[in-house]
């Protein structure tokens, strides 16, 4: 559901800021009277101008609320980001939000705070993605009445059909069967490169009834729904007045990431010795041979179990930590110690620890295994 930020209001803005952070007078222009500019970063913290990507033009009432038309442009091309509107610092009316082209994305109505009645939504391209209604009945006040995806192909018309969405930060695409607007039957999540199944969970005239996990770490949950349909909603993050880092705080991150950045080109990550796929393949042959004495069943089927790993400047193997103990990291462990050392991780030609996840799955009695190498980011950080 779209929810906007918690609200604290511009008269309880701190007054004095910790080190770093920007005073409230570096990120506000007063235009006249009651009308200001305000600046910010790319997550609506409040930022001096000269590193601010964001501008919004406002009223301020005396109790420190938003107060009618608000329009955010972006700093650098002057195009519209967004444009609502406020009453009294609740959200009322016309609220719309643009694509960096300039393209209008989403359109709706707040009433009293709330998003409400029938709102619309765009891809980039300018071509239709979906329609959504919000409805005054009880949770769950949110229906999907049409959708089409990136190609303009409908999956949902007049609320029935099957509707998709992408999850960014987990990289992964999710959604479901809809009938009568709400979510119907089983919705998965799978990851948007391999399609790999994450996530099912299951509603009933869009009531979450349960999940599942599948991807070694939540297992069943029914206190929460991750699926559900979700409209994003950055700009409430304003309403907080929240100070975000002075100019120069930000200059220093940036270089900071950038010698970070020319760290990792100059490292190379650990690697087996001789073949990388003989490694996985002696691994694997030599648990099997030791499963007739050692009980594996903390292996659910289908999921995938990681042992965390490190090399010494030596490249040999240290089991760190794995999901769970028992005979099978006994097992493992014998295994990799009996096994030739690693060519070390270097940074600058020179070896370092490195890190190493070994990842684990079964089917059946059938065990399958990759792993995941990078050089250990402490090591670099002494260097």
């Amino acid at each position: 559901m779209l929810v906007g930020a918690a609200r604290h209001g511009w008269a309880q803005t701190p007054a004095a800021p910790a080190a770093g952070q920007a005073t409230l007078a570096q990120c506000v222009r007063i235009i006249k009277g009651d009308s200001v500019l305000l600046f910010y970063d790319a997550t609506y913290a409040l930022t001096p101008p000269a590193c601010a990507p964001i501008r919004r033009f406002t009223r301020i009432t005396a109790s420190g609320d938003f107060n009618g038309e608000t329009r955010d442009y972006d700093a650098r091309t002057q195009k519209l980001r967004a444009r609502l509107h406020y009453r009294a610092g609740k959200r009322e009316g016309r609220y719309e939000t643009y694509f960096p082209n300039g393209q209008l994305a989403v359109q709706g109505t707040f009433a009293q705070g709330k998003p409400a009645g029938t709102w619309q939504f765009w891809y980039a391209n300018g071509q239709q993605r979906q329609t959504l209604a919000w409805t005054d009945l009880p949770a769950p006040r949110l229906r999907i009445l049409a959708y089409w995806d990136s190609t303009g192909q409908q999956g949902v018309a007049n609320g029935n059909g099957v509707w998709h969405d992408v999850l960014p930060m987990l990289h992964s695409r999710f959604g479901g069967p809809v009938l009568n607007g709400l979510a119907q039957g089983v919705w998965e999540n799978r990851a948007a490169t391999t399609n790999k199944l994450l996530t099912t969970e299951v509603y009933e005239q869009g009531i979450f009834r349960g999940g599942k996990a599948l991807d070694g770490i939540g297992g069943r949950y029914k206190d929460r729904p991750l699926l559900e349909p979700q409209v994003g909603d950055l700009v409430a993050a304003a309403e907080g007045f929240r100070l975000g880092a002075t100019c120069e705080m930000r200059q220093a991150a940036y270089q900071a990431d950038a010698a970070r950045a020319e760290q990792m080109r100059n490292a190379l990550p650990p690697t087996p010795a001789g073949d990388p796929s003989s490694f996985v393949q002696t691994v694997l042959r030599q648990l099997s041979e030791s499963n007739q004495t050692n009980d594996w069943e903390i292996i659910a089927d289908g999921r995938e179990f990681v042992v965390e790993a490190m090399t010494d400047e030596k490249g040999y193997l240290h089991l760190l930590s794995g999901q769970s103990g028992g005979g099978f990291i006994t097992a493992l462990t014998q295994v990799v110690s009996g096994l030739p050392a690693w060519r070390p991780a270097t940074y600058n030609s020179k070896p370092v620890p490195g890190l190493v996840q070994l990842v684990i799955s079964k089917r059946g009695s059938v065990l399958n295994m990759s792993y995941r190498t990078r050089v250990d980011p402490v090591a670099l950080m002494a260097r």
